[in-house]
């Protein structure tokens, strides 16, 4: 085989990857955007529904947290967030009905349901309570920890980016009837194990982020401790 022959060889091969992964990109943000899509519909009903989510953490207000296997995927569920004709498959709606609420992050770009506990599968489409923390509210003397991966399942990133937010940065959780804003105010590196940070503060409403850290390693976490600076009625 001549110099000419593999040099052909090689750029049509080349070619072929470069399509191959411009083909992946394509199908990942078509993904990302329909899911965004998904959350979008699904926080609009959740605003217009008057129902309470039932209480997932009922009777668990005092269980020691291991927080090592929060963050830990239990499964590899595959089912499809839509049909094959758009619709949004039903299994998934049913589980977005138990958001307990959603958070937003304008820096970062995140708006995600939040579940009221960090099963794998709340998880896998959003964010989750840690049990034995408060569900977010307007008590003073709460403290608010809310888990969610730092890579991301159906194709979200989630909390990939919470690394990048400073002091003074806003916080948004949108109930049924109101909306909290909290500020951030300080990030702590504690061990996989370590649940010392998530203790209450008397007269402060506090909201704690927690994710994997360093990513992708994931031997530790990272906790973005903040405070509800507003409160707006909706």
């Amino acid at each position: 085989m001549d110099k000419r022959t593999k040099a052909k060889i090689f750029v049509i091969a080349g070619l072929a990857l470069l399509s191959v992964d411009f083909g992946y990109y394509l199908y990942t943000q078509n993904r990302v955007s329909q899911q965004k899509n998904i959350i979008a519909e699904q926080k609009e009903k959740f605003l217009q529904e008057d129902d309470k989510v039932e209480d997932e953490q009922t009777d668990n207000d005092h269980k020691i947290v291991n927080v090592t296997t929060i963050l830990q995927s239990e499964s590899q569920d595959q089912s499809a967030s839509q049909n094959s004709d758009g619709a949004v498959n039903p299994e998934i709606k049913e589980l977005f009905e138990k958001a307990v609420a959603y958070i937003d992050i304008e820096k970062i770009n995140v708006s995600l349901p939040v579940f009221p506990t960090t099963n794998w599968k709340y998880l896998k489409h959003g964010t989750g309570v840690v049990v034995g923390t408060d569900v977010p509210s307007v008590e003073q003397g709460s403290t608010s920890v809310i888990a969610g991966h730092r890579g991301g399942y159906s194709g979200l990133e989630t909390f990939l980016n919470v690394d990048k937010l400073q002091k003074g940065d806003l916080i948004k959780i949108t109930l049924k009837d109101r909306v909290l804003y909290y500020a951030v105010q300080t990030k702590k590196v504690v061990a996989a194990t370590d649940w010392s940070q998530f203790y209450k503060e008397k007269g402060k409403n506090k909201l704690i982020l927690m994710t994997c850290h360093p990513y992708p390693k994931n031997t530790k976490r990272l906790l973005i401790i903040s405070y509800l600076e507003k409160v707006e009625k909706i």
